[in-house]
């Protein structure tokens, strides 16, 4: 578990360096996968939802570490599967609030939806650098830790 910890802090570390080196151009556009988000149908985006899930490291990480902590903390089976499931819908409450706002009024989710993708488009970059260097700096005390070197 340290190893993957470990090889998961290099990765935040290295897209947190990459994106604070390479600085923000103004007249780049979008990520590839904001640009993809305009014109996804519902029934591709679930697809392509299942798939990041599968083979995205990263959220494989997250969990096992999440996973990790909660054994960690000593507490009984019973309060490991709810502090487990807490988790997750915590995770997912983000989706579950925009998938009901598209289905309780369609119309005024779509404006609240582009003007979230406008400010996500607008601050990529510091997203990107204070998630690599939060993230990765928790999985690197983790995984030193679990080494012994911490």
């Amino acid at each position: 578990m340290s190893t993957v910890l470990l090889v998961a802090a290099t990765l935040f570390l290295v897209t947190a360096f990459r994106e604070l080196v390479d600085g923000d151009d103004p007249d780049a556009p979008p990520p590839k996968w904001m640009t993809m988000l305009t014109s996804i149908t519902p029934a591709k985006a679930f697809l392509i939802g299942i798939g990041i899930i599968a083979v995205a490291m990263k959220f494989w990480v997250f969990t096992l570490g999440a996973i990790g902590v909660i054994g960690d903390a000593g507490l009984g089976r019973a309060a490991n599967v709810t502090t487990y499931l807490l988790f997750v819908l915590l995770v997912v409450s983000p989706h579950l609030i925009i998938v009901g706002a598209a289905v309780i009024a369609p119309q005024g989710s779509k404006s609240l939806l582009d003007k979230v993708l406008r400010w996500l488009q607008d601050h990529n970059r510091v997203i990107m650098i204070m998630l690599g260097l939060i993230f990765g700096v928790w999985f690197g005390i983790k995984a030193l830790t679990g080494f012994g070197i911490l």
